[in-house]
């Protein structure tokens, strides 16, 4: 178990493995929804691999969602010379075989926005097998299956990862088809975000292929279809989701009951491998065979919207008003980054690096702590990463603070809350002497960077999500949080702490965030949200160095008591008035505040205290009010174009699905039509008409049914539907009459 923690403290998600016959199959113990139960929660790997689990059961490091990929070598001296080079030096390297030198996986990290599949791509051979998306490998100290036989698992090197250098990404690129279908929460993330287009014209031509396949073939139709929907798909040419319903309808139809099938299962197999050989280049190619630009509808911002509530990039004025807002900028810009994320990013960290218990005493309600959260939001590959970097350089961790509790990933309820815990004298001492050590609270300061925007929408939806929602809402208000009434070991009461949180999202998941359940919550309320991506190209600028901030006062002594402290940070008098003010208006019932909004006068006071403590002051004046009005504002800005989008794309939707039930509905007419015009139902509808005619005039239904002949009495209501809509007979009630067409 400690060993499947400290992969997960470094940052690897986790998977365990069988000791069986398919111990290296990652599904072995999890299933076939593997991906994405992968895990580097420390609950979850105490549940996993605790002290009554097998002590022999293996570790999987499941590489591609840990940002990594891994050439596993199997024989050294096949590697192709391109691949030798790239392997040589101070990589990361688990031996597999104590007798084979080099015969194992070497380890790299990949560039933000790189993904390759599990594919060899150009370095062709039969050297080894690329672990990527998707893959694993099988680490120490888990047993190896042929041990007898020289195998075991053994780190000859470690280090940090080096970054997969260009040339090699190029040269992964190379292997066509990823060879692997998407994971469940990628293929339902994909549905989400894909929702514009209106190109269904394009879309029936592609599900003509599987209708027109022949018996024998319709799975590999299935497949070719399913890839082109889920490319035109990416590309803007019509909602994912509709591809995905009326590519399950087609294919359901086409197969007609065939015995020993599961259609829908069948096309989620095959629409899943569809996402999953989707690359940019490939929609690129769409997208121009289609004549689109690169922004596309998609993009709640690629489009000039005249309704817009105000900007959604902070304003000139803004940067100039202070030199320390002038210096984020223009560190931004030398980093080729967008100014506002990096601003956000570094007041998220200032929060996280205060003295504990600093409050702001506005005379309204409870003193406001400065714990601060910031929605990053934009496309994949836009920024959001890179900004979190400059960030850190503008503000580094202060040595007297410990680093690894900066920049945290997602997690649970309860493992925010670890953060803060560790062991401590508790000032008693042991027959021996030495001091009594116990669980308790032994930092405050802690900063969570989550670059996994859908993984925490997910955590905040699951079973845990009850935890980390509850958790992370009583954070940011700086109250009290963890869980008294557990055992000794998962104990925890936090109090008095400082944390800053930054969360890449990209637009599905933010828009999930502001959906109703999560605004009844709390949650988007607590954000503030900014507008990630570059606003084209930044001017060229000299990198300024680290800011220069002024912690005096600021930084907490350990030996001092921990107590609230209002005194530190104050609000000018003239603005306490304004505040109080503000709050008895707000308090009026006939008064309505947007949902969204009800946490404004707490924001107001959380930027402006930091950007008063940015700019070495501690008085919130009426300038940093100001400054923190028109943050606010262009936060209100960006949230309210994603809402726009968001009702925009429900309303597509649920015309979508109406419009899908329409479909539907012709499909079975036109099937019952068809169904209608069979060879002996037509010969029966003649048979009808030619009695009904003989007859002269009209007639009881009975006596005609009666003419004809038994065998074709089970046509005879779809015959006489037939012959009624060709004109060959009319009908009234019981009775028929010919009709003014002859038949044919």
């Amino acid at each position: 178990m400690s060993a499947a923690l400290a992969y997960a403290d470094a940052g690897w998600y986790v998977v365990p493995l069988s000791t069986g016959k398919n111990g290296k199959h990652p599904g072995s113990l999890l299933g076939k929804c593997w991906p994405q139960k992968s895990s580097r929660d420390p609950e979850q790997l105490r549940a996993w691999f605790g002290i009554h689990r097998p002590s022999t059961r293996g570790i999987g490091l499941h590489v591609g969602r840990s940002g990594a990929v891994a050439f596993d070598v199997d024989d050294d001296s096949a590697v192709p010379d391109a691949l030798r080079e790239l392997l040589t030096g101070d990589v990361p390297f688990q031996s597999s075989r104590s007798n084979q030198p080099g015969r194992g996986a070497y380890v790299f990290a990949l560039p933000e926005g790189v993904m390759p599949g599990n594919g060899q791509g150009g370095f062709k051979g039969d050297w080894g097998d690329v672990r990527g998306y998707n893959g694993i490998i099988v680490v120490e100290p888990s047993g190896h299956p042929k041990e007898h036989d020289g195998g075991r698992y053994a780190w000859r090197r470690t280090g940090a990862l080096p970054v997969l250098p260009d040339a090699a990404v190029e040269m992964l690129s190379k292997g066509g088809e990823r060879g692997q279908a998407a994971a469940h929460d990628v293929v339902a993330g994909f549905l989400k975000e894909h929702v514009t287009g209106d190109g269904t014209g394009r879309l029936g031509a592609v599900l003509r292929r599987i209708e027109e396949a022949a018996p024998g073939t319709r799975h590999a139709a299935a497949v070719n279809a399913a890839c082109q929907l889920a490319r035109e798909a990416a590309a803007g040419a019509y909602p994912a989701q509709l591809a995905y319903d009326n590519g399950l309808s087609v294919f359901c139809a086409s197969l007609n009951g065939e015995a020993g099938r599961d259609p829908e299962g069948e096309w989620d197999s095959v629409w899943s491998w569809g996402v999953g050989q989707i690359t940019d280049e490939r929609v690129a190619e769409v997208r121009e065979r289609l004549g689109q630009s690169a922004t596309t509808a998609k993009d709640p911002f690629g489009v000039a919207d005249d309704a817009a509530p105000g900007s959604t990039r902070l304003p000139d004025s803004f940067w100039l008003a202070r030199p320390e807002l002038t210096h984020i900028r223009d560190a931004a810009w030398s980093r080729r980054a967008a100014p506002d994320p990096v601003l956000h990013g570094v007041l998220a960290r200032l929060a996280a690096c205060l003295k504990a218990g600093l409050r702001v005493d506005t005379g309204v309600a409870d003193p406001v702590a400065l714990n601060y959260y910031a929605a990053l939001v934009s496309a994949p590959g836009k920024g959001k990463s890179s900004s979190a970097g400059v960030a850190r350089r503008v503000l580094p961790t202060p040595p007297w603070l410990d680093d690894d509790f900066f920049d945290l990933p997602p997690g649970t309820g309860e493992g925010y809350g670890e953060a803060f815990m560790g062991k401590a004298g508790n000032g008693e001492t042991h027959a021996n002497g030495k001091e009594v050590m116990e669980r308790q609270q032994v930092r405050h300061n802690a900063h969570a960077l989550i670059d996994e925007g859908q993984q925490f929408v997910i955590l905040l939806a699951d079973r845990k999500g009850s935890t980390l929602g509850a958790t992370w809402r009583a954070m940011w208000m700086g109250g009290p949080f963890g869980n008294q009434n557990a055992s000794e070991e998962r104990r925890r009461k936090i109090r008095n702490h400082c944390f800053g949180a930054a969360v890449n999202l990209q637009y599905a998941n933010a828009e999930a965030l502001l959906s109703d359940d999560e605004t009844g919550l709390g949650t988007p309320q607590r954000l503030v949200w900014v507008r990630a991506a570059k606003a084209g190209r930044p001017p060229a600028t000299k990198w300024p160095g680290a800011l220069d901030v002024d912690f005096t006062n600021l930084r907490h002594d350990p030996a001092e008591p921990v107590a609230e402290h209002t005194d530190i940070v104050t609000v000018e008098e003239s603005l306490i008035e304004h505040i109080q003010n503000e709050d008895d208006r707000r308090s009026d019932e006939e008064v309505w505040i947007n949902p969204l909004d009800q946490h404004e006068p707490i924001h107001l006071v959380k930027i402006a205290g930091l950007l008063a403590v940015l700019c070495g002051e501690r008085v919130i004046t009426w300038e940093f009010w100001r400054l923190a009005e028109t943050v606010w504002a262009t936060s209100c800005a960006v949230r309210a174009v994603l809402l726009r989008h968001k009702n925009r794309t429900e309303t597509e939707r649920a015309e979508t699905r109406t419009q899908m039930r329409v479909d539907t509905a012709v499909r079975t007419e036109i099937a019952k039509a068809e169904a209608l015009e069979s060879r002996d139902v037509r010969r029966v509808a003649k048979l009808i008409a030619k009695h009904v005619r003989a007859a002269g005039g009209p007639g009881p239904k009975s006596t005609v049914r009666t003419a004809i002949a038994a065998r074709d009495r089970k046509h005879f209501d779809d015959a006489l539907k037939l012959a009624e809509n060709h004109g060959w007979v009319q009908v009234d009630a019981d009775k028929l009459s010919p009709g003014e067409v002859l038949p044919a």
